[in-house]
């Protein structure tokens, strides 16, 4: 992707790691891990070999301004709903044609058109309708289901189930069926007094800095998203960048020097050596 997000992460920790090494700087043992693919449902991370990763916490560096700090973040899931109709010329059609675009049309009118994306915001969920592929025999819709709390997330893909199930009565000559999946989930989830440090120790780290801490409960996900399900609970913390993903990305530098800043602090934390 750009340089903001997230070429400047690895910037951050090589520059950082180069800097405990060369001052000798207290630390314990720390694992370096890069991953591709985080844009794509963190499928980089889900490839990591656990058994050559055995730390207590871990931390992702990602987008988002000075000071953010991030544990919270969505609970996401992908919805894909097939309709199979029955093709006929429209010369003889009546009471044989299934249009398929015709039948998804009628499930996109069961959806809540004010929990989509351009409707909500903050801790607001929703589902987004991504792509459709169509033609007189099939069609293929797909959609993205979001939201910070695991209850509301559930019930949104219930609710999409339902719809389809509710569709394939309105319709009982075409072939209706929906898959659900899991993508990642909120961080804020796996979150215990047991493995409480890492964000504790997070918080210090921008106060030993001068940085003013925004808790920000992310409505998207990160690498950090999938490791925390695996009993590695892992905070993200800001680069500094704005206006990510989009042309007018920019990182000032000031800001990217706290975010490194506060990755050598968080070295020292864990080190037991608070500066």
């Amino acid at each position: 992707m750009l340089g903001a997000d997230d070429k400047s992460a690895i910037a951050n920790v090589m520059t950082a790691m180069d800097i405990v090494v060369r001052e000798n700087r207290p630390h314990g043992d720390i694992y370096v891990c890069f991953v591709p693919d985080e844009e794509l449902g963190e499928k980089g991370a889900r490839k990591i070999d656990f058994s050559k990763f055995p730390v207590d916490f871990a931390y992702s560096i990602d987008c988002c301004e000075l000071g953010e700090v991030v544990w919270e973040t969505f609970n996401a899931g992908n919805a894909v709903l097939r309709v199979k109709g029955i093709p006929a010329h429209p010369m003889s059609a009546k009471g044989v044609m299934v249009n398929p675009i015709l039948v998804v049309h009628d499930f996109l009118n069961m959806l809540d058109r004010t929990q989509t994306p351009e409707c909500t915001e903050l801790r607001e969920g929703f589902v987004v309708v991504k792509t459709m592929q169509a033609n007189p025999t099939d069609a293929v819709l797909t959609m993205k289901i979001r939201d910070h709390s695991r209850a509301l997330y559930e019930r949104k893909k219930e609710q999409l189930r339902r719809a389809a199930d509710y569709l394939q009565f309105l319709h009982p000559k075409a072939e209706v069926s929906i898959e659900l999946s899991d993508a990642y989930a909120n961080i804020g989830d796996s979150v215990t007094p047991e493995n409480r440090q890492g964000i504790d120790n997070l918080y210090r780290a921008c106060e030993l800095c001068g940085v003013e801490a925004k808790t920000v409960a992310m409505r998207g996900g990160t690498d950090g998203s999938f490791i925390s399900t695996k009993g590695i609970l892992t905070p993200n913390y800001f680069t500094g960048a704005h206006n990510f993903h989009s042309n007018c990305e920019f990182l000032p530098m000031k800001s990217w020097e706290k975010s490194l800043e506060v990755t050598l602090a968080l070295v020292a934390l864990a080190a037991g050596a608070e500066q």
